[in-house]
């Protein structure tokens, strides 16, 4: 049996842009049976200016300003060691960081206070501060820190610039055939699943932003050649992650109009035939090793365009809580055997 190492990727805010951890395993004390693995993470990609926060916070040139930041995270497996991996991959200038501590924090998640008798600062080269150069990424020195399965854990940063309960590489807005707030799927799969250790398994959950922003348009035509891209791409991604020796899932594109045709701004009836055609696509393709179809879970049976009222987070684009339950229940295990 292999023993894991663990460690977190820690996200950080500097000169309007998010630069939060990607995750690459390392190896440890060099033992082939021991390896790193992520316990939490998120991914790197660029901060709307809608999303930063309010002065006096921000400036116009800095965000965080001579700032102290704690953040907890909900843990996904059990480990005795971890270790912080900070990123600056789309800073602008160098992210200099005074110093980081970790602790469990005393109470839930978002909770400001922390049990003080499990305070550890967190080093770098034995160094308690470091400077991360705009485009680079430093991680920690291993840290003795036992956590549990899901137990939260509060990591707070002292910056003199700026500053998901697994390791998910979801990009909010994030596109297949296009940049968004960061690089299109095609450049992240180097970075978000070849580079990873141990990988054995992928999903591709992508294309409604293809379809419904940016680039796209609603004329008959262009919805057309969206389509045939995504189905294009979709097979390239397959064939890569394929060559790796990984398996790679996909799941269907769910629904995103309003009740009663209410305005959606992604929503329109060309871009609801091309879900449909993408989505027939995906149904009945033989390139994927298996297809987790999260439309038909989450969809209301007599408005199929339409995501349950119980399963809506607020826009009827994006699930709940409650939603992201039944899309993790729906999968059958036998997909991973």
């Amino acid at each position: 049996m292999r023993s894991a190492l663990a460690y977190i990727a820690l996200p950080a805010i500097f000169a309007q842009q998010a630069v939060a951890a990607p995750t690459v395993g390392l190896p440890a004390h060099g033992s082939k049976n021991v390896h790193w693995v992520d316990i939490w993470a998120t991914i790197p990609q660029l901060t709307e200016v809608g999303n930063l926060p309010p002065a006096p916070y921000t400036q116009p040139d800095y965000v965080f300003v001579d700032s102290t930041v704690r953040a907890t995270f909900q843990v996904s497996i059990p480990g005795k060691t971890i270790r912080l991996r900070f990123t600056n991959v789309f800073g602008a200038t160098d992210l200099p960081i005074d110093a980081v501590t970790i602790a469990l924090p005393d109470g839930p998640a978002g909770t400001r206070t922390i049990h003080t008798q499990t305070l550890q600062k967190v080093t770098f080269s034995g160094k308690i501060s470091i400077i991360i150069p705009n485009g680079a990424q430093v991680v920690s020195d291993p840290i003795h820190f036992e956590v549990k399965a899901r137990q939260d854990i509060a990591v707070t940063s002292l910056t003199q610039g700026a500053a998901s309960r697994v390791a998910p590489r979801i990009a909010g807005g994030n596109r297949v055939l296009h940049d968004g707030l960061g690089p299109n799927v095609h450049g992240r799969i180097d970075r978000d699943v070849l580079a990873q250790p141990n990988v054995k398994y992928a999903m591709i959950y992508e294309g409604i932003n293809d379809i419904g922003t940016g680039n796209s348009t609603t004329s008959v035509a262009e919805q057309l050649e969206t389509s045939d891209r995504l189905i294009w791409a979709y097979q390239k991604m397959a064939e890569r992650i394929h060559a790796a020796g990984i398996k790679v899932f996909i799941a269907t594109i769910t629904p995103c109009n309003h009740p009663a045709n209410q305005f959606q701004p992604v929503w329109d009836v060309e871009r609801e035939k091309t879900r449909q055609r993408v989505n027939k696509w995906i149904r009945e393709n033989k390139v994927f090793d298996a297809v987790l179809d999260f439309d038909e879970v989450l969809r209301d049976p007599e408005h199929p365009n339409v995501t349950q009222e119980r399963y809506n987070f607020d826009d009827f684009l994006h699930p709940r809580v409650e939603g992201y339950h039944a899309l993790a229940n729906s999968n059958p295990l036998s997909i991973f055997s």
